[in-house]
């Protein structure tokens, strides 16, 4: 069978909760953050895996704290 190839970004979404919406020029702590794997490319090769269709995912990874979280991310996913 053929492979899909999927060539785009891989990026980390950071999703915060706040206790509320700030108004103009309010601060709002934030209460809880929670990092996850998003981007055009990742998202479609995860959703093209869900139907078990053979890909391959052609996509730049960075360097540093977000570069390392994506790296990681992939390794874990296969």
């Amino acid at each position: 069978m053929k492979h899909v190839l999927v060539i785009g970004s891989t990026v980390v979404d950071v999703i915060i909760q706040l206790p509320h919406l700030p108004v103009t020029s309010e601060d709002v702590h934030v209460s809880h953050q929670t990092m996850s794997l998003g981007g055009c490319a990742y998202n479609t090769s995860d959703t093209i895996r869900h139907f078990q269709v053979p890909y391959i995912l052609f996509s730049p990874v960075g360097t540093g704290t977000y570069g390392h979280f994506v790296r990681e991310e992939l390794k874990k996913r296969g």
